[in-house]
Parts: structure tokens; C-alpha cells; sequence
């Protein structure tokens, strides 16, 4: 699998970078600043879109006030208009599917949004993709975990420190 944008800042080599890694057929998690090099590109189920509102606004051509009044047709219909499953991050992590069905993942505390926890978010998401998960499990696995780490260790913590308390939540699923 891979994980493409997260940490990149501009990259003036990043619109072919996305469609290499894409046109390798391989589950993939397309993040941050990523995401403005996929308009245009043919995406399938198994690529994971994961915006903000901000970037959700951008990518449909919107205002992000628009999002955030309405986010479930926003990421619908994001996932219809590109072909791939979106992860709509913030508060309410909503997950869309192609075909329209959009599902919620496990509610985390507020202080989960934080800077660079998106980053921790996509890469928990590229594990479960890398573990042959598809990409609607990958994004309700990797939201769910983080927002249920986030509960067991009270915080606010960095996002690094969130990352390396994962391990230990693990175990204790059922």
C-alpha cells in the first residue's frame, strides 16, 4: 500500500508522483497535500481520499462552510464524483463508499483533530491497507483506533505520542 501527501508541503514533482503511485494498481491512501493531484485521475475503491473540510471544500469545488453544514453529501458525493472511498476527517469522521453509503467511525474526543494527527490518522489507515483490508474497513479501522486510543489515554497528547500508545490498544479489541 501506499501512503502519499502526508507531510509533503508544495511539491512541484507531486502531480507525478500521485498518478506513478497510482497507476501501480495498489491500495492506496492519498493525504493532504496529495490531494490536490488527483482531480482528474481515475481512482477506484481501494484508493482512500482522506480531507479535512477545507480540503473536502476544494476538491468538490466548494466552500467549506458548505461541507461543514452538510458533510454526509459532501463525502458522498465525493466518493461518487472520483470513484475512490473518502475519509472525511474532523469531529464526525465520516466514511463514503462509491456507491453512496457513508458510515461512521468510532467518536473520538475533540482534541484528536489536532495539527498532524490527520498525518497519524492516513498512516494508521495505510497499515490496515497494507494488511489486505479494504479501503472502507482501513478508514472505519484506522479512525475508529485512533478515536478509541484517544479515550483509554486521556490527553490532549502530540499525535506522536497517540501513534506509539496504539500498540497497546491492540490487544485489549475484541
Amino acid at each position: 500500500a501506499w501512503l502519499l501527501g502526508s507531510g509533503w508541503g508544495a511539491r512541484t514533482d507531486g502531480p507525478e508522483i500521485v498518478a506513478a503511485r497510482l497507476a501501480e494498481r495498489l491500495p492506496t491512501v492519498v493525504d493532504a497535500d496529495a490531494l490536490t493531484h488527483v482531480r482528474g485521475l481515475a481512482l477506484w475503491k481501494d484508493v482512500l481520499l482522506t480531507p479535512h473540510a477545507g480540503e473536502l471544500a476544494s476538491l468538490l469545488g466548494v466552500e467549506r462552510d458548505a461541507v461543514e453544514a452538510d458533510p454526509l453529501a459532501h463525502v458522498g458525493a465525493a466518493a461518487s464524483d472520483t470513484g475512490a472511498t473518502v475519509l472525511l476527517k474532523g469531529a464526525t469522521q465520516y466514511v463514503a463508499e462509491p456507491s453512496g453509503r457513508v458510515r461512521i467511525a468510532v467518536p473520538g474526543p475533540a482534541w484528536t483533530a489536532q495539527a498532524g494527527s490527520g498525518d497519524t490518522l492516513a498512516g494508521l489507515c495505510a497499515a490496515m491497507l497494507a494488511s489486505g483490508r479494504s479501503a472502507v474497513e482501513a478508514a472505519l479501522l484506522g479512525a475508529s483506533l485512533q478515536a478509541i486510543t484517544a479515550r483509554n489515554f486521556p490527553g490532549p497528547r502530540p499525535p506522536q505520542d497517540l501513534a506509539r500508545l496504539v500498540a497497546e490498544v491492540i490487544p485489549t479489541l475484541r
